[in-house]
């Protein structure tokens, strides 16, 4: 294989995490609507700890960094806090 070759499947990978976050912040959109329909608050602090709990459990399994993933999700968490409003 050539770095060419290898480049291009980090191309791929990250046209395929953007199409997964595009359809994550589709379902965050949905819910911030019910959330905005039923009076319910946009932040749900023990929701973003459950949610960053089981993400770092899951990151450790794959030797990734608590540190990259807890930085990744505090992103990915004030972007859907934003969407929702």
């Amino acid at each position: 294989m050539e770095i060419d070759d290898w480049r291009n499947q980090i191309d791929e990978f990250d046209t395929q995490l953007l199409k997964l976050l595009a359809k994550r912040f589709e379902l965050v959109h949905k819910i911030g609507q019910f959330k905005k329909k039923h009076s319910l608050p946009i932040i749900d602090k023990q929701r973003e700890r459950t949610v960053l709990e089981h993400k770092l459990s899951e990151a450790k399994k794959l030797k990734l960094g608590s540190k990259f993933i807890t930085q990744l999700f505090a992103l990915i968490i004030k972007e859907s806090r934003s969407l929702q409003k």
